[in-house]
């Protein structure tokens, strides 16, 4: 006689699902959107220029640093400021003591004048040199006023609170008049420009809504106005 064993067979264990999430559908009419590449760029950016010469010995902000309205960005050097201003100081005090005599010329031929002890040629002659001085000085007084002014520019300062996004000289090297330094611009006020192909204005200016995607950022910019 043969004996056979039979395996025996043991069921699974049920494992229970988890319940699924559900969502209700519905229908829900929603505003049209289109997307287009555009270029940001900063309504309020400038460059500041040297309003007087002399060598840059200090450099206080460097680009992508925040600058507060009033901050010195940078120092230089007034010797240069200076000498103009002694200078100039000194074309004033030599303006005078010509005029001076002047005056006093024009003073003793209206006395020689009165009694026909000069011509009248010789009246107008003296009193032309006599207003002639009086221009030089009132010129020589705006130049040496222009020059102490230009003596408070050493210090450069920001014209408004930014951001510094260049700078274009370093310490050591020598400012001239005019010259540009530094370039920034305000953060605050931002302008994105975008070409839009024809088809899209009318519909664009009726929403009258726009978002702005920077790169880096998650959250989308909504714009202030659209024009």
């Amino acid at each position: 006689a043969f004996a056979s064993a039979c395996p025996s067979v043991q069921a699974a264990p049920l494992v229970q699902a988890a319940p699924l999430q559900t969502a209700t559908i519905a229908w829900q009419q929603v505003q049209a959107t289109r997307s287009t590449e555009g270029v940001v760029q900063a309504e309020r950016q400038s460059t500041v220029a040297a309003q007087t010469g002399g060598r840059i010995t200090q450099i206080l902000f460097r680009p992508g640093d925040a600058v507060k309205q009033g901050q010195v960005i940078m120092r230089i050097d007034p010797s240069l400021a200076q000498q103009q201003v002694a200078g100039a100081q000194a074309q004033v005090a030599e303006a005078q003591v010509a005029l001076a005599k002047a005056e006093s010329d024009y003073q003793r031929y209206q006395e020689l004048l009165a009694k026909g002890f000069v011509s009248q040629a010789q009246m107008d002659g003296v009193a032309s040199q006599y207003r002639a001085a009086q221009a030089r000085v009132q010129a020589l007084r705006a130049g040496s006023s222009q020059a102490s002014t230009a003596r408070g520019f050493a210090d450069v300062t920001a014209p408004y609170s930014g951001v510094m996004s260049a700078l274009l000289v370093e310490v050591g090297e020598t400012a001239t008049l005019g010259m540009p330094l530094a370039t920034g611009f305000d953060p605050a006020m931002l302008r994105a420009t975008a070409q839009l192909p024809q088809a899209w204005v009318d519909a664009v200016r009726a929403g009258n809504q726009a978002l702005v995607e920077i790169p880096g950022q998650s959250a989308w910019l909504p714009a202030s106005r659209m024009v």
